[in-house]
């Protein structure tokens, strides 16, 4: 039997945005990873859009550092 949703529940999957803050490091980490890419984020202010700009050219740099060595 489905439970009835609470007001201002929404069904799992149901496309909400959610509204919450993330650490740098683990930012940086899902971009290292693959798991997200800059164009999945929508930065709400001018300082979280520079700071993910830089985030993105580090984890590039990053992985072009690791791979330099296979060359």
């Amino acid at each position: 039997m489905k439970q009835a949703l609470k007001p201002g529940q929404s069904q799992p999957g149901a496309g909400c945005m959610l509204k919450v803050a993330v650490s740098e490091q683990l930012i940086l980490k899902l971009l290292a990873d693959g798991v997200i890419t800059a164009s999945d984020i929508n930065c709400l202010d001018q300082a979280s859009k520079c700071c993910l700009r830089r985030l993105c050219k580090r984890s590039c740099a990053d992985c072009i550092y690791r791979n330099s060595g296979s060359l």
